[in-house]
């Protein structure tokens, strides 16, 4: 049995299905109209550079476009719109990368100074 040749043409458009196909847009345009987070917007103008409390919780990935033409995005292909957008949301996730561990380290260190500070259940012996 002869196996085919896959052409450029063809992985090209494997390769844009497959970003068609798990594309998950931002803010309200997700299915069911359900932003992420509280900061999960449609507009970067709306998006605060630091990260919200809940933003940091969140289970689900974050919003991150793919800087290709024949990607999907919620802005038309080469506008300045799309191309900000885009810089804008990878700029703040590589931000953010380094940001989350760290701010999840204080937690854990701010919980164990809790847990010195509060008073025991114990009976104090004197």
């Amino acid at each position: 049995m002869a196996h085919g040749i896959v052409t450029a043409d063809q992985m090209q458009q494997a390769f844009t299905s497959r970003l068609t196909n798990t594309y998950e847009p931002p803010g309200t345009l997700r299915d069911g109209g359900t932003p992420r987070h509280d900061n999960d917007f449609t507009d970067i103008r709306d998006i605060r550079i630091a990260p919200t409390h809940e933003e940091l919780l969140c289970p689900l990935p974050p919003y991150l476009p793919v800087f290709l033409p024949m990607a999907p995005h919620h802005h038309p292909v080469n506008s300045m719109q799309r191309h900000l957008d885009i810089q804008f949301r990878l700029l703040r996730e590589e931000m953010m990368y380094v940001l989350i561990p760290n701010i999840f380290l204080l937690h854990i260190d701010f919980f164990c100074l809790l847990i010195e500070v509060l008073p025991s259940d114990k009976p104090s012996e004197r």
